[in-house]
């Protein structure tokens, strides 16, 4: 063989090494964005890797996440004698509220376990513990077997997510949680489960202080803004709820759920101009329908009232109390509307609302 023939070789071979570990870090980062439900993220990343079996059943779940089980099915069928995507099927099953059957695809799974072979258990436990109505005890029986052979962190993570589904679950959990964080303290999604754990125990502090490791390990995981947003404004500070609502949205994949997040986030937090010019750029879309375009209308009315439009503010609530439930109308919407008629002139109607 020539020089020139070897060399032309290892060239090859180190283009084909390079592209394959280039592909493997884009699945994992596909992956990545599937545990931080930016959906649409993982769904770019991983449909031109859909030949691999993995990056297809995560492609499947990013369907899952977004509401299309049919599509999911039909990702899922492209293999069917892989584990994973096997799984896949359970949890559309479980999607489509058929629980029989959903059970009865992830015992078959884990049934095909051998004997230092866990892969099979994990997707089994994976299909019941991320759905509702499966036997989580049982889930969490093939999550521990598989522990006996692995300590893979997605299996610890999601033994402890099971664990969150049955009362009293919540020491187990965290240990599982704490265990991965241990081991790896890159891993965010650990930390954010963590904090979600102390969160539910009304431990704020630790909460706050696991949701900070959880952006140390990796800033581009948006779940930790968005449970101190949440956080934040259950305990009425709404303007700090407004502040992570707005991290949360740079790094989300600004779906329509997320849009309307930010709009209820300057609402209460009183950032009435922005609130009001952020619902009329969606409600202009025309992408809002059902009961988010009426809370936008809402959001409209009476944001422009507090920035000092009374007459569009007028305008949009009328539409808004026409449209809207008589149950969801508080004695509080009738005093500002009420307020609204007295800024104009219009002293019977305030007196009436």
């Amino acid at each position: 063989m020539t020089y020139n023939m070897k060399k032309i070789i290892m060239i090859i071979a180190a283009v084909v090494v390079t592209v394959n570990v280039f592909a493997q870090q884009t699945k994992e980062n596909g992956i990545k964005m599937y545990h931080y439900k930016k959906y649409q993220s993982a769904a770019q990343i991983l449909e031109p890797l859909a030949a691999d079996p993995v990056a297809n059943y995560y492609l499947g779940l990013t369907y899952l996440g977004q509401g299309d089980a049919a599509k999911a099915s039909a990702t899922f069928s492209k293999f069917p004698e892989d584990p994973a995507n096997i799984s896949g099927t359970a949890r559309v099953a479980f999607a489509n509220k058929d629980v029989t059957r959903g059970m009865a695809i992830a015992k078959d799974l884990a049934g095909k376990a051998k004997k230092k072979d866990w892969v099979p258990q994990r997707y089994a436990a994976e299909a019941i513990a991320y759905s509702e109505g499966g036997d989580y005890q049982q889930a969490i029986t093939w999550y521990k077997d598989a522990l006996t052979k692995t300590d893979d962190a997605e299996v610890h993570i999601g033994i402890g997510d099971a664990f969150r589904r049955i009362p009293g679950g919540g020491g187990e959990a965290m240990t599982n949680y704490e265990h991965v964080a241990e081991k790896d303290p890159k891993n965010s999604l650990a930390y954010s489960r963590i904090g979600d754990l102390w969160y539910e125990a009304r431990n704020y502090q630790s909460a706050l202080d696991n949701y900070a490791k959880a952006k140390d390990a990796d800033n581009t995981n948006p779940l930790p803004y968005r449970a101190l947003s949440d956080a934040f404004a259950r305990s009425g500070k709404y303007q700090l709820a407004l502040e992570n609502v707005k991290k949360y949205f740079d790094l989300s994949d600004k779906t329509h759920a997320d849009k309307m997040d930010l709009l209820r986030g300057y609402y209460r937090a009183q950032s009435s101009c922005e609130a009001a010019k952020y619902a009329q750029e969606m409600l202009g879309s025309g992408q809002l329908t059902g009961e988010d375009k009426i809370e936008a209308t809402g959001i409209l009315g009476y944001s422009q009232s507090d920035c000092g439009d009374s007459v569009e503010a007028l305008k949009n609530l009328r539409v808004y109390f026409q449209v809207q439930k008589p149950e969801r109308i508080k004695s509080g919407d009738y005093i500002q509307l009420g307020k609204l008629y007295l800024k104009l002139g219009q002293l019977d109607s305030a007196g009436f609302f």
